[in-house]
């Protein structure tokens, strides 16, 4: 049974009449955070990369109200026949006319005969089969929910809502120069409060090892203007285990359909604005106390240092390390390993990445530090994961990958009778 599906982005609108599948491939292409039709297009790419949706469909007019953040027109939607409505601005997904939706976080799954009967549906038509798996690995902030009497205010408020939120580069505060001034700042006060430009002023190796995991988690537990009132450490974990989630199922779907799912572009709000996952976390720790290091030598060597001055060659380090391996037995650099990351790329041994045409070829990787291997068969690659030991090595909510401090606690038995 067909369905009539309303895809609404900013200013735009489109429909299409789809079997269920399709809807459920639609729906779990939201988990690659699309806000734009082309990103949408982008999005489903990794189901189907040779899909004609976009190119297919009827645009809905203006005056059918569709293209307004205000309530959409109940008339658009056809009264007791299946429908679908997908808001990329408020993200808000309504069914009527007894769709049912999958669930946010679910896997579903057809039989290959099933998809195979449906080849002139417009998602799949000249494009060959689908992958017969969708996962809803979608951000928390997405509502499904079914038509009653108050569906189009809902939608209506949560757009206007998405629309008034003011759009944050989290990167630019976490790796920018708000973290080098602040590391500065703290480490030439602690010299500084010592009260003598004698050499033997500064704290040794055991007190300044102790000084830079306060000033880190200082640093990570600090409400932030800059960051919308949050801290650095609720913005790195707040949907790390979505990102790692959405990427096993990338790993998946390359291990039943023979190949791997296409990126997401560098240019997406997903890539530019998106989540931290746990290579991008891991890293990151790494980073701050690399970067601690530096500024310890750096004071040590010229006790003169401004913080401003301690500033620009901590960016320099910055740089370096990021382009640099972390051990011999790594030939690809932490800004590599990020990159594949937030463009949702699964890392293999021969790991996939993008040649200068965007397209998807095979170039040596080497063993991380902390990693498992998960084998597709004999022949096929061994996929690489960051673990969390180095954080959970510290001992300290703060550096732990537990999102609650009241989770951590408990974790560690804090409490307990």
């Amino acid at each position: 049974m067909k369905c009539q599906v309303t895809l609404r982005a900013c200013g735009v609108a489109r429909q299409w009449d789809l079997n269920e599948w399709s809807v459920v491939v639609l729906l779990a292409a939201l988990s690659a955070d699309p806000e734009t039709f082309a990103e949408m297009d982008a999005a489903l790419r990794r189901y189907q990369p040779a899909h004609r949706l976009f190119e297919l469909g009827r645009p809905v007019a203006a005056e059918d109200d569709m293209i307004s953040i205000d309530a959409p027109a109940a008339g658009v939607f056809p009264g007791e026949n299946r429908w679908c409505l997908i808001d990329l601005v408020g993200q808000t997904v309504v069914a009527g006319g007894g769709l049912v939706l999958p669930e946010i976080g679910k896997a579903s799954a057809f039989e290959e005969k099933t998809i195979a009967s449906m080849a002139e549906d417009p998602l799949t038509v000249g494009a060959g089969p689908l992958c017969p798996v969708g996962w809803l690995d979608l951000a928390d902030t997405w509502l499904f929910r079914l038509e009653d009497d108050h569906w189009q205010a809902i939608v209506a408020a949560r757009a206007r809502a998405a629309c008034q939120q003011p759009r944050i580069d989290t990167r630019r505060v976490l790796f920018g120069f708000p973290l080098l001034q602040f590391l500065a700042e703290r480490v030439i006060s602690l010299v500084a409060a010592r009260g003598s430009a004698a050499a033997n002023s500064l704290p040794d190796d055991t007190a300044q090892t102790t000084h830079s995991r306060r000033i880190h988690a200082d640093w990570l537990l600090t409400k932030r203007d800059d960051l919308g009132g949050v801290t650095p450490r609720q913005v790195l974990l707040a949907d790390h285990d979505r990102i790692q989630r959405d990427l096993e199922h990338r790993v998946v779907q390359w291990m039943i359909q023979g190949f791997p799912p296409p990126a997401l572009p560098g240019d997406s709000d997903a890539y530019r604005f998106g989540s931290y996952g746990i290579i991008e976390v891991m890293h990151y720790f790494v980073l701050v106390r690399a970067l601690l290091a530096e500024a310890w030598r750096r004071v040590k060597s010229d006790r003169s240092l401004v913080p401003e001055a301690l500033v620009q060659k901590l960016a320099a380090e910055r740089e370096r390390w990021l382009v640099t391996p972390l051990d011999e037995a790594t030939t690809e650099t932490p800004a590599e390993w990020i990159e594949s990351e937030r463009r949702r790329l699964s890392i293999v041994e021969e790991r996939t990445h993008l040649d200068g045409n965007g397209s998807i070829c095979r170039a040596p990787s080497t063993q991380a530090s902390s990693t498992q291997d998960m084998s597709m068969d004999q022949t096929g690659p061994i996929f690489r994961w960051f673990e969390d030991h180095l954080q959970e090595m510290e001992d300290e909510f703060a550096f732990s990958l537990i999102r609650l401090r009241h989770d951590w606690e408990q974790e560690q038995g804090y409490g307990a009778n």
